[in-house]
């Protein structure tokens, strides 16, 4: 989780939506048994795993390169060290790897995904979502410092250079597509980026709810065909050999 997630000090509606589909995925795609270990990569102030607390009683851990926000996620009671998603080291595997929304912000982003693989369990799962379609590019991506959106091609070239395997795909943010790219538009318009920015409060109660809705028809299987965003549960390949 970023800087860029949040609204003064408050993790904005996307975000905790998203929150509430991770708890969903964990539970359908983890080993049932306890205690887990937990890695959050990119962790922002610890708000996800904060959030999490509230459904299982892992062990949760966090990795961010910023270091105010690793003190904010130690007041949240998360074991938090600053680092980098490329070459941080622990020596420790984890059961669930979260890397949600971090990707983008990374320029070798092979070898942030090797790098985690090394910190996987040989069961565990890790858990990515990165932002799609190059139409979508807007001043928003340049302010919050993304390096690129993804597409499918890429992203599956991504993970399998990296030695992973998806068993679980989908596209996240479907129903609000048409909308995110027309304000993403006007995002680029000098002279209407005001008026685009006043709209973000007013519709975004309207837009919780309707991700809500699409967060249950994903875990029906539910296939989009388009979204904002791509989710991912990814696996090891075994006995891979990294390129």
């Amino acid at each position: 989780m970023l800087k860029s997630n949040y609204d003064e000090g408050k993790p904005v509606w996307w975000a905790t939506v998203r929150s509430e589909l991770i708890v969903k995925l964990i539970r359908k795609f983890a080993r049932p048994r306890s205690p887990q270990t937990v890695l959050d990569v990119g962790c922002g102030d610890g708000s996800v795993l904060s959030y999490l607390q509230k459904f299982f009683r892992y062990k949760y851990y966090g990795i961010e390169k910023d270091k105010y926000l690793v003190g904010l996620a130690k007041t949240k009671g998360i074991n938090c060290i600053k680092g980098r998603a490329e070459t941080f080291r622990l020596k420790k595997k984890f059961d669930i790897v979260l890397l949600l929304d971090v990707l983008e912000h990374i320029e070798d982003d092979k070898k942030a995904l090797i790098n985690l693989l090394g910190h996987l369990d040989r069961n565990g799962i890790i858990i990515i979502t990165v932002p799609m379609f190059d139409i979508l590019w807007s001043q928003h991506d340049i302010t919050v410092g993304h390096k690129r959106r993804y597409n499918e091609k890429r992203i599956n070239e991504l993970l399998l250079n990296a030695g992973i395997k998806p068993v679980f795909k989908s596209y996240w943010n479907f129903l609000l597509f048409l909308p995110t790219l027309i304000f993403r538009n006007l995002q680029n318009i000098p002279h209407l980026k005001k008026d685009a920015e006043s709209l973000k409060d007013l519709f975004g109660i309207i837009f919780a709810n309707i991700l809500r809705v699409e967060n249950e028809l994903i875990l029906t299987k539910l296939n989009f065909p388009i979204g904002v965003s791509l989710i991912i549960v990814c696996k090891k390949i075994s006995n891979n050999k990294k390129s």
